[in-house]
């Protein structure tokens, strides 16, 4: 074993003096791990609410398609309400005689997120 000149110490034992450096380590991990689950969390919730958010564009966009017949304001109208029924805001109705095109939006849920994204949009089109 070698031997530091003036000290009882050995080399070995100042070398390899870091004990508890490892649950450092270790702890720094489970933290970037737990952040990355928490982003990964919210960006879920965010793809969840965007399919409803489609859904309820789609719902929409048929209900005004089945009111055509009487008329394109009154098409629109229908889509407005069941786009609030289904917790959304009709942002644009467009219709001619043969198809209704939708643009609903919803304000995302979580205050988190709405920092970053503050709605989710979807469009659909349906008709004859």
């Amino acid at each position: 074993m070698l031997q530091v000149v003036g000290s009882s110490k050995s080399f070995r034992h100042y070398v390899c003096r870091e004990q508890g450096s490892v649950s450092i380590v270790v702890t720094c991990l489970i933290l970037a791990l737990l952040s990355l689950t928490v982003t990964l969390a919210m960006l879920g919730q965010v793809f969840v609410q965007q399919r409803a958010t489609e859904a309820a564009a789609d719902l929409s966009a048929l209900a005004g398609a089945q009111s055509l017949i009487y008329g394109t304001q009154r098409a629109c109208a229908k889509a407005s309400s069941v786009a609030q029924l289904n917790g959304t805001e009709l942002v644009n109705c467009t219709s001619d005689a043969t198809s209704v095109v939708v643009v609903v939006s919803q304000q995302v849920h979580s205050e988190r997120i709405r920092a970053v994204v503050s709605t989710v949009t979807a469009t659909s089109k349906a008709g004859y």
